[in-house]
């Protein structure tokens, strides 16, 4: 997390995203976002969002949109905020077929969107 100089609000890095548990069914997609030692109220702030996908250049695909659900602050091995997404029958990525997801998160607080 970057403080800004010119606001209260803090300035954040772009969270981290990675696949949990996966199998043909369902893949299980986490999202974490490290909070400093120093961080205000974290209990105030959200991390939420969408996975998008899957989309490839080779073939069509209808998209879905997967909302992340909040899991709040945790502690794994720092304080982060967290946030996690259920994919059912994920399309995995193949050097014949490299399908892609997106992930579209943004950190709120309360009703607004800081980052």
């Amino acid at each position: 997390m970057i403080q800004s100089v010119n606001s209260r609000e803090p300035k954040f890095e772009p969270p981290e995203v990675f696949v949990g548990r996966a199998s043909p069914i369902q893949a299980e997609v986490c999202a974490w976002l490290p909070l400093s030692d120093d961080f205000v109220e974290p209990q105030a702030y959200r991390l939420d969002g969408q996975f998008v996908g899957p989309e490839t250049r080779f073939a069509h695909t209808l998209a879905t949109r997967i909302p992340f659900a909040t899991r709040g602050v945790v502690y794994c091995p720092v304080f982060a905020l967290a946030a996690y997404a259920v994919v059912p029958d994920p399309c995995f990525w193949t050097p014949d077929l490299p399908f892609l997801y997106r992930a579209a998160l943004e950190v709120r607080h309360g009703d607004q969107m800081i980052s």
